[in-house]
């Protein structure tokens, strides 16, 4: 006697697309935000990279065209690099690589530029000099081009040995906006 093949009825087949399909709907929003979220990673590691540049700059000797000594001070403040929120253009969210958006002395005191595509565009803040010095770096983001932003900030003050030291750690808002 000959065997009888089965196949897969159609309510079978509907029963697997189904639950293909929840569990894509589970799973994409979660890629997405993890997607999102590895993208922060640049923010938090540049920061480092400005906090580093300041603590050098501020830590330099400076002395006038006499060789007298300065007083120790960070950097001047510089505005947003590359300009806020330029980097929402034709639907791309990553700022193209432009080496004229970090050309401010600042950024070069900071030994900071950016010289590949990035998500996130940089400001530095500084005000005093001596032990009243201190400084906010600043990172704001807007990875999905809506309305919202992500800022990550990273401060930096003089102590009362004369060193530079920083927050706790790195101030996040709407990381993943």
């Amino acid at each position: 006697m000959g065997r009888r093949q089965r196949g897969f009825t159609l309510i079978e087949l509907m029963i697997v697309v189904a639950i293909i399909g929840v569990l894509a709907s589970l799973a994409i929003p979660a890629l997405m935000q993890s997607v999102r979220r590895s993208k922060t990673s640049e923010a938090t590691v540049n920061l480092r990279r400005i906090f580093d540049g300041a603590v050098t700059a501020y830590q330099a000797d400076a002395t006038d065209r006499q060789g007298a000594s300065l007083t120790a001070e960070f950097p001047g403040s510089v505005g947003f690099s590359p300009a806020e929120n330029s980097c929402c253009v034709n639907g791309n969210t990553r700022c193209p690589a432009d080496a004229e958006a970090f050309n401010h002395q600042t950024w070069h005191k900071l030994q900071f530029s950016l010289d590949d595509p990035h998500f996130y565009w940089y400001s530095f803040d500084s005000v005093g000099s001596g032990s009243a010095a201190e400084f906010t770096a600043r990172a704001n983001g807007n990875l999905d081009c809506a309305g919202g932003y992500s800022t990550f900030e990273r401060i930096g003050f003089v102590d009362l040995f004369g060193g530079v030291t920083g927050g706790a750690g790195v101030f996040k808002h709407q990381p993943t906006e």
